[in-house]
């Protein structure tokens, strides 16, 4: 299905997306389990050999519309901790032991 991924600079950010829900696992999960564990892939609609997949879990009854709102925060994150760690000074540093 064809979803935005939140807006860009140039507009929406739509891609082909699909989900499926993955077994629920016994020894992992509680009784009654409940979340659930999807595998979410992205593909490109300009490009449609450049696929992303991502690993979600969670609550029942989600959507797969909700799980793809919360996959573009990965962005928001990325972008929060490389600016965390320019303003600390540790995009250089590096430990060695």
């Amino acid at each position: 299905m064809r979803l935005s991924a939140g807006d860009g600079a140039k507009g929406p950010r739509l891609y082909d997306w699909a989900a499926s829900g993955l077994p629920i696992i016994g020894d992992l999960d509680p009784d009654p389990p409940t979340h659930r564990r999807w595998v979410l892939a992205r593909r490109s609609i300009s490009d449609p050999t450049e696929i992303a997949y991502y690993l979600c879990y969670a609550p029942f009854g989600s959507t797969v519309q909700q799980l793809v709102l919360i996959a573009d925060t990965r962005w928001a994150v990325k972008d929060c901790f490389g600016s965390a760690k320019k303003e600390c000074g540790l995009e250089q540093y590096e430990v060695r032991r």
